[in-house]
């Protein structure tokens, strides 16, 4: 019988694999025709992409236990991802920021994952904050706050 956790992770793989790709895919064009330089550290582009991975499916777990659980939730997700776009360090460096600025934003996990990427790409030339650690730890909680709502709400979910 294939159960709630089966279809999480087969989304996981999809998504993560075909988003993966298709980065690479861009990457491997644009490099070719020398729009982006070579990668500096692809262990630290490729760590920053697991980071971004499962950031994205502790949430994912996450708001598909919430979802199921309160069906009026559904309705505030995509708002809350364009909220959180602003601190998520997708544009700008934490380094142009003031220290408290960057010591704030250090509290939310996303900035890692990209801070980490960039680590990769650009190397000692620019200064980059992040701790992988930290990263992974809320991937941990949210797909494990997912997972229980998920077990919690099992019975209510059709199939």
């Amino acid at each position: 019988m294939i159960s709630q956790y089966d279809v999480i992770l087969a989304r996981l793989f999809i998504e993560f694999f075909s988003t993966s790709g298709a980065a690479l895919f861009v990457y491997i064009v644009l490099n070719t025709f020398g729009i982006l330089p070579d990668v500096y550290d692809w262990s630290r582009v490729i760590l920053g992409w697991l980071i971004m991975g499962a950031l994205g499916f502790g949430g994912g777990a996450l708001m598909a236990g919430i979802t199921e659980a309160n069906e009026v939730v559904e309705k505030f997700i995509p708002a809350f991802q364009y909220l959180m776009l602003p601190f998520s360090g997708c544009f700008f460096m934490l380094s142009w920021l003031p220290d408290s600025s960057r010591e704030a934003l250090l509290y939310v996990p996303f900035p890692h994952a990209f801070e980490t990427i960039r680590a990769g790409f650009f190397g000692p030339g620019v200064m980059t904050y992040s701790s992988p650690s930290y990263g992974f730890a809320w991937a941990l909680f949210l797909a494990g706050c997912g997972f229980l709502i998920i077990r919690m709400v099992r019975d209510h979910i059709e199939g």
